[in-house]
């Protein structure tokens, strides 16, 4: 039924034991793992009783964290809504066959002006190929220790830290990959050889030429009091992508060509930005035959760095607060989002498009395998999902970080003065704003500045649009 939530089918799968005591779980595991090796033996008949995805079910076994197993359900789409993945959209036609009704001003998939010319519409075929060639990055088990832990493994505490992988990789897939490029389609080989870099950039091991794996990421928290087997939040997330790739920018060139911003205060600042991606180029004019032999210096004119921009932001109390959920669906239809980071309550999720009421997304809580990407030709399949899945947006936890990605200034500019013209009638009730200008620090010192950092100002307010004054929920300790 298309009604049903996928949140209760889900539950239906699960199975959730607390006890501490090692043989129960040895044994348990040992009951499981003969459980799955039937299912395999089964697929077909699994599926069309219970609804599970064929792909999933000989990867359930990488899937158990000694606390909980989850079977990855079926999500079903509505073949009369529009699905929107990140300023697609796609529907159950066939749209190899010319349909004077898909240019009707009534179309479904005219919905938001901000989409413009570069919305594309699909069928329900390549919305699943599409959402394929995301990358997918979940819980590892058998990876190298953590420095100054035992844990071999992020499984149960890194899933956030997870999700921002995801999120960064789409803004490193859209830059050295284009907005264009699929998983499904013969690979250039510029196009493979990126692919793989940019999975082994999240490798899972304590390397510089792995600046966005799981050691590394938390080795950045380390800074803001973080530690392996903390849980970390959407905000502090953004700020330790932050730093990971201004550290990987000092080792690979290639990083060198990007970079990332986040917002303060729920406040896009025009200038901070454009001062963060315009640098001046130097070049050598040649040698001076006065009284130094050394070469003058040229200042070529300021270029342009593509910027990945995340905007942490909080949308309500203790639960999401219904005059957001437009917005957030209003950004997962543009071609520039790269997706939101969030989820549940403690169980984060990247959030990658929607249909109707219902988010799409990818789950990292799904315990694999370590894979070597020293290896020439490592295994792929475990990077991309098969199997999208599908939450209600009203369970959706407030607190999230949204990304975009700006290859040009044109691009940025253009994002800039389009937002505030969309965003006007909701001005009141703003997820967030873009200003001119600086941000200007209250205090003089670098402590103050890191002080400012660290702290998200967030104003709440009411289901009529008026801002609640809560002294203490005002401010959010990242």
């Amino acid at each position: 039924d298309d009604d049903d939530d996928d949140d209760e089918r889900r539950n239906k799968m699960r199975i959730v034991h607390s006890s501490k005591s090692q043989p129960l779980k040895s044994w348990i595991k040992s009951k499981y793992e003969r459980f799955c090796s039937v299912m395999v033996n089964k697929v077909e008949r699994f599926d069309e009783q219970y609804g599970i995805a064929p792909e999933t079910v000989p990867d359930l076994h990488c899937q158990y964290d000694f606390r909980r197993w989850t079977a990855k359900s079926k999500a079903t789409f509505r073949s009369s809504s529009p699905i929107v993945l990140l300023g697609r959209f796609y529907d159950h036609k066939d749209h190899s066959v010319s349909d004077d009704s898909s240019t009707s001003p009534n179309t479904s998939f005219r919905m938001r002006p901000l989409t413009g010319h570069e919305v594309t519409v699909g069928n329900y075929e390549e919305f699943k190929r599409s959402f394929d060639s995301f990358f997918w990055f979940t819980y590892r088990r058998e990876f190298t220790k953590m420095e100054g832990s035992s844990y071999t493994s992020d499984c149960g505490w890194g899933c956030m830290l997870r999700s921002g992988q995801m999120l960064l990789a789409e803004g490193l897939r859209k830059h050295f990959l284009g907005k264009d490029w699929s998983y499904h389609r013969r690979q250039k080989s510029g196009e493979e050889l990126f692919h793989r870099q940019i999975i082994t950039w999240c490798s899972d091991k304590l390397d510089v030429h792995c600046p966005f794996s799981v050691h590394q990421l938390v080795n950045a928290g380390n800074k803001v009091g973080k530690k392996a087997g903390d849980w970390y939040g959407p905000a502090s997330v953004a700020h330790i992508l932050k730093a990971a790739m201004e550290e990987g920018s000092k080792m690979n060139p290639l990083l060198a060509q990007l970079k990332v911003y986040v917002a303060q205060d729920c406040t896009i600042y025009k200038g901070d930005v454009k001062e963060l991606c315009k640098e001046t180029r130097r070049r050598t004019s040649g040698p001076k035959f006065e009284e130094s032999s050394e070469h003058s210096s040229v200042e070529e004119p300021l270029i342009w760095r593509p910027v990945i921009v995340l905007v942490p932001v909080r949308l309500g109390g203790e639960s999401l607060n219904h005059i957001y959920t437009s917005g957030v669906q209003y950004f997962l239809q543009l071609n520039r989002c790269i997706g939101v980071i969030g989820g549940r309550p403690k169980h984060s999720l990247y959030f990658t498009g929607y249909q109707d009421e219902h988010l799409i997304y990818l789950d990292p809580h799904y315990c694999q395998q370590c894979v070597d990407t020293d290896k020439k030709d490592f295994d792929l399949s475990s990077f991309h999902c098969r199997t999208p899945q599908k939450m209600n947006i009203k369970n959706m936890d407030p607190s999230c970080t949204i990304g975009f990605y700006f290859r040009t200034e044109a691009q940025f500019d253009e994002f800039c003065t389009l937002f505030n013209d969309e965003m006007a009638p909701n001005r009141n009730t703003p997820i967030f704003v873009i200003q001119e200008g600086k941000l200007e620090y209250e205090g003089s010192s670098d402590d103050d500045r890191v002080q400012v950092d660290c702290v998200l100002r967030i104003p709440h307010y009411d289901e009529d649009g008026n801002v609640l004054n809560h002294s203490n929920d005002d401010f959010v300790m990242l």
